[in-house]
């Protein structure tokens, strides 16, 4: 992450060059908002994930896991039946 922040000057020398209208970044990159904020750059944030992980984070939120940890359950909800471990 360390060298991950070290690209924040770089970036804003960009940001000053290129001057554009929107800045779009992933959650790997947070301190892109501070940046594009300080330059009155609207910031937005891409969010890479499937509907298949989006489904199955809204299918964990309404069932019961075990408490063993071995134990497999089945994810509710779901065209297909889904096993999983609490692991």
């Amino acid at each position: 992450m360390k060298a991950n922040y070290s690209l924040r000057h770089p970036f804003d020398s960009v940001l000053i060059d290129l001057n554009p209208d929107c800045v779009v970044t992933d959650l790997f990159l947070p301190w892109t908002y501070d940046v594009a904020i300080a330059r009155g750059i609207l910031w937005l944030v891409f969010h890479d994930s499937s509907n298949f992980s989006a489904c199955s984070m809204s299918a964990l939120q309404q069932c019961r896991l075990p408490e063993d940890k071995t134990e497999s359950f089945v994810l509710p909800d779901l065209p297909y039946r889904i096993k999983m471990l609490k692991t």
